[in-house]
């Protein structure tokens, strides 16, 4: 065994860090989880299915009433929706698949920094969201140049709200990857993102005096104006506080859980 490699096992024998020469790139990694998302059955039917009902929403809301309620933003709102509830699945199956299909022990074996592989199943999420925020942003113009017919015509769409639209899709495919990571098991990880705003709605119904709260607590109320119109100060505040409870809160836990995880 030549000196190099010498060095190479003996830093592996004493849990020294590999130096970065040796690591694979964090844009490879990126790619390896793209491909492994498309994998698995599960994962390539909810990535069919997200593009498929938001060609059908937005052809749904540029027809409906005969093309009158068609306008720009309208029917970009309405095409996001499907893809809003349908990522963070993708996000949950990303991660979570890694305990479901054992493959715990590969992966972090061949990248023993697990911090690096959840950043790249963090990029790989974020390029899907990209993904279905251009097909989200490209239906809606299309359909509604063809098929507007209201009143006033079709309107505009802000850049703002353009972009606002790619930071719901963002924050929903986080919200997904934060609670996979927090409970590493598909089901529970499902039940608990969609479940946690209809208690927080519930909770603030039965408590009046906590109604103002559902604001601030509650991040699908807080995403919901981001492709109607262009936030203001009070908006993002209510944002950026559900954030942290909703992707910030469970992605700290996750990760300390992963820090000390037993990959057999």
């Amino acid at each position: 065994m030549n000196a190099p490699a010498l060095d190479a096992t003996m830093a592996r024998g004493s849990r020294r860090p590999v130096p970065s020469a040796e690591r694979p790139p964090l844009k490879r990694l990126t790619a390896v989880e793209l491909r492994k998302m498309l994998n698995t059955r599960s994962g390539i039917w909810v990535t069919l299915g997200v593009a498929a009902v938001t060609m059908i929403f937005a052809l749904a809301n540029g027809l409906a009433h005969g093309g009158r309620d068609a306008t720009y933003t309208h029917v970009l709102h309405d095409g996001a929706q499907p893809s809003a509830l349908l990522l963070p699945l993708l996000g949950v199956l990303l991660v979570c698949t890694e305990w479901t299909q054992r493959t715990t022990l590969t992966t972090f074996t061949l990248v023993p920094d697990r911090r690096r592989v959840i950043a790249a199943k963090g990029l790989a999420g974020l390029a899907t969201a990209t993904a279905a925020w251009l097909a989200a942003v490209l239906a809606s113009v299309v359909l509604t140049a063809a098929f507007s017919h209201a009143p006033g015509g079709p309107g505009t769409l802000p850049m703002t709200v353009i972009l606002q639209t790619w930071l719901l899709l963002a924050g929903w495919m986080l919200v997904g990857l934060a609670f996979g990571l927090a409970l590493m098991a598909t089901v529970p990880a499902i039940m608990a993102y969609l479940l946690g705003p209809i208690v927080i709605a519930w909770i603030a119904n039965a408590i009046h005096s906590l109604s103002g709260l559902t604001s601030w607590l509650d991040l699908a109320h807080a995403l919901a104006p981001l492709t109607l119109h262009p936030l203001d100060a009070t908006d993002w505040s209510h944002l950026l506080l559900s954030s942290v409870l909703w992707i910030g809160l469970p992605l700290l836990i996750g990760l300390n859980r992963l820090r000390g995880t037993d990959l057999t």
